[in-house]
């Protein structure tokens, strides 16, 4: 159907065009294990459920099969699940040596993962903020070149958003407090990726 991009997707995440070659690229989260980054190509078909890296929660084999004829396999999987979250491509000078990564954030790994391509395959990665910043739920490229991460608290009951920005000394973080005009934008980004509409204020 033309309404149809790609088939065999399982629980999508994060989606974002390459700014050179217009490609789209996706994150989505396998079962228990079998998280992936995938190349979305049109009409193409990603194997869920006939083809998967993960089992199920109860820990019963979905398929016995990775990878089948005619279907797409990821450029990269995880297997324990890292849960990866909203991604972007880096075009900024502020950091020079990660120009043309791609990243994400792993919720259930508490990092900020880097991920190096060459060209259209997986090269390696590496993960920042490790324990610093958990629950990233999205990834953004500011305008002065620094990271804009949306955080999203642990608390199940009473999930909080808080806006992160990296400086320039890479891995040092500062907390930006949500004024108005910042919780409407980080409302609004909460709902283009799916989370609860209300934002909060750090104390």
């Amino acid at each position: 159907r033309p309404s149809i991009w790609a088939y065999g997707n399982r629980n999508p995440q994060g989606l974002i065009i390459h700014p050179e070659t217009g490609i789209l690229w996706e994150t989505e989260h396998g079962p228990r294990g079998g998280d992936e980054l995938n190349l979305l190509k049109a009409g193409a078909n990603y194997g869920w459920p006939l083809a998967t890296h993960g089992i199920d929660y109860s820990g019963a084999v979905i398929s016995p099969s990775k990878s089948l004829p005619g279907m797409e396999d990821p450029v990269r999987f995880w297997v324990p699940s890292i849960s990866p979250s909203g991604l972007a491509f880096y075009t900024g000078d502020r950091f020079p040596g990660w120009k043309g990564s791609l990243f994400t954030g792993a919720l259930s790994n508490n990092a900020l993962f880097r991920i190096e391509l060459d060209g259209e395959r997986y090269a390696s990665e590496e993960r920042l903020l490790v324990d610093l910043l958990p629950y990233i739920r999205d990834v953004r490229q500011g305008p002065d070149g620094r990271f804009e991460l949306l955080k999203a608290s642990d608390r199940s009951k009473d999930q909080s958003y808080f806006l992160h920005r990296l400086n320039q000394q890479q891995l040092s973080r500062t907390l930006f407090p949500l004024g108005d005009r910042l919780k409407r934008d980080v409302r609004a980004l909460a709902e283009r990726i799916g989370l609860p509409n209300h934002a909060k204020k750090d104390s």
